[in-house]
């Protein structure tokens, strides 16, 4: 085997940072490395539903993500133009010959707030549950008419 001179000049950052991320996924297990922000055990851990918001000419629709739940499961309130989804998964039950191999799916209790782009009507909000997606539907307030303000 020749030998090699070695280089620290003429290494390559990107080689340096694949080596890192090997040594870190070894220590620390896959998906564990600060550059691919794919730590999983750290998504788990932080679960909020994904949420859509479509701001509409007369009212604001958000389109939030909840498979697996039922409207029993879910509290939703709006408060200014604070929207505040609140819910849990229950896990599910196995038997103690079952074990699972690779386990990725949530349970536990989440909560998410959603700042609204304009004034809502939140008495008027309504909301409906459908094959796992909520469509949560706030009206818009009326704009106020500017007025002028006479100086005494």
């Amino acid at each position: 085997m020749p030998l090699v001179r070695w280089a620290p000049r003429g290494r390559n950052i990107a080689n340096t940072r694949d080596e890192l991320e090997c040594l870190l996924n070894e220590f620390f297990g896959p998906d564990s490395s600060p550059w691919t922000g794919r730590d999983l055990r750290r998504q788990q851990a932080t679960f909020a539903p994904r949420v859509d918001v479509l701001n509409r000419p007369n009212e604001v629709a958000l389109t939030i993500d909840v498979p697996g739940l039922s409207k029993e499961d879910l509290d939703i309130t709006v408060a200014s133009n604070i929207v505040t989804i609140k819910g849990a998964r229950k896990a599910e039950e196995t038997s103690d010959d079952e074990c699972y191999y690779c386990k990725e799916s949530y349970h536990g209790s989440f909560e998410r707030q959603i700042q609204l782009p304009e004034n809502v009507q939140s008495e008027k909000a309504s909301a409906k549950l459908d094959q796992g997606v909520l469509i949560l539907t706030i009206p818009k307030t009326e704009p106020q008419s500017s007025f002028k303000i006479a100086v005494n």
